[in-house]
């Protein structure tokens, strides 16, 4: 009997319209300035490489007999090739039959970076994660167990002439991987990993999710300012909490109103005359949908004081306005909500997209037909 239709919800944040950047530090380094996540760099591409089956096959996987392999050499199977500057900053795997299981230390997973013949990185697979292999330690790294099963890495890998990455012993093993990585047009400023980085910034961030990135980074500007009020929000009502004359940025966004009201109250942000934002607080703030546990990311999620918060950089050039809604119907409840929001005080980079989030559902999709979850046009 074939499966029933099902339902799927979306939803994507990103900048768009950027130009040239105008930070000094390479692109994925946003720990040095948090203000470069809204950058977009000519000659700076943002791509994935993964296990997925590239024609159309069942499995997402590598597995014996179907393998993920660029290619053999030797006992080794290539899984990543790059030429060029560039850097690997998101890894993740997990391993299996029907569920996460641990990855096998029988499998030693190799770096080589610009055409050496020796790898940099030379480590059985487990201990790319696990914290036993420095700089590959928590937070930048973890296992399955402190995830939603896979494993990960945001230890930045840079190159400046090519990275290969190859496993061992893995042949009759299934194994998903994915590998984000950065592909640069020059390698201008790019040293190549050692092992010896600097990542205590990058790790103080990913290990304090929920708090401000701004002010753990004391990167907030004395030219810095907030705006802040309660408000009450009746069924049927719009309300204009900002209108705000650019050039600026908006670094922290706070909402705290009851969880209840999250799906029925929905957020409006418009950047230079255009509306880029309009969905729930729930979808929006990525809470509510995914489970019992509160979501916790750096730039998204809800903090220990109940307050949904967004801590994205938002460039404007003339103007800014933010409004909320109250969607709900006949028998909803008036909300309460306090609100803040902080800007810079001062003219974003001429390098700046323009935040944009969208959210899509679709109630029925069928086996075997591909979901258009992002349709954009233009740069």
């Amino acid at each position: 009997m074939p499966s029933p239709p099902s339902s799927a919800v979306f939803s994507v944040v990103l900048l768009i319209s950027g130009s040239l950047c105008g930070a000094q530090t390479l692109p994925w380094q946003i720990w040095t300035d948090l203000h470069s996540v809204a950058e977009l760099c000519e000659g700076d591409q943002v791509l994935l490489r993964s296990s997925h089956c590239p024609d159309g096959c069942q499995y997402d996987r590598h597995s014996d007999g179907d393998w993920r392999y660029l290619r053999l050499e030797g006992e080794e199977g290539v899984i990543f090739e790059e030429a060029g500057a560039g850097a690997i900053t998101r890894i993740w795997m997990t391993q299996g039959s029907g569920s996460s299981g641990p990855l096998s230390p029988s499998v030693q997973i190799r770096f080589y970076l610009d055409g050496e013949s020796t790898p940099s990185i030379d480590v059985p697979l487990p201990a790319l994660f696990d914290g036993s292999a420095p700089p590959f330690e928590a937070p930048l790294v973890g296992g399955r167990l402190v995830s939603s099963g896979g494993n990960f890495s945001y230890v930045p890998i840079a190159y400046r002439d090519g990275c290969k990455i190859t496993m061992t012993g893995a042949d009759e093993e299934r194994i998903w991987f994915q590998f984000s990585f950065h592909r640069l047009a020059s390698a201008i400023g790019v040293t190549s990993f050692t092992g010896g980085e600097d990542l205590g910034a990058w790790a103080t961030l990913l290990a304090s999710h929920g708090e401000d990135p701004w002010a753990l980074l004391d990167q907030i500007p004395a030219s810095s300012t907030s705006r802040n009020g309660t408000t009450t929000l009746n069924p049927g009502e719009t309300i204009r909490l900002c209108d705000l004359a650019g050039p600026d940025s908006i670094t922290a966004l706070s909402l705290k109103a009851p969880a209840w009201a999250w799906p029925e109250v929905d957020i409006s942000l418009w950047f230079d005359d255009r509306n880029t934002v309009s969905m729930s607080l729930a979808d929006f703030f990525a809470v509510g949908r995914g489970g019992l546990d509160s979501t916790q990311s750096l730039f998204l999620g809800i903090d220990s004081d109940g307050s949904l918060y967004s801590y994205f950089p938002m460039p404007f050039s003339a103007n800014m306005t933010f409004d909320l809604e109250h969607s709900g119907g006949a028998g909803s409840s008036p909300v309460e909500i306090e609100w803040m929001v902080r800007t810079a005080g001062e003219a974003p980079s001429t390098g700046n997209g323009t935040f944009l989030a969208q959210f899509r559902r679709d109630d029925e999709t069928e086996i075997g037909t591909d979901i258009p979850l992002l349709e954009l046009e233009g740069k």
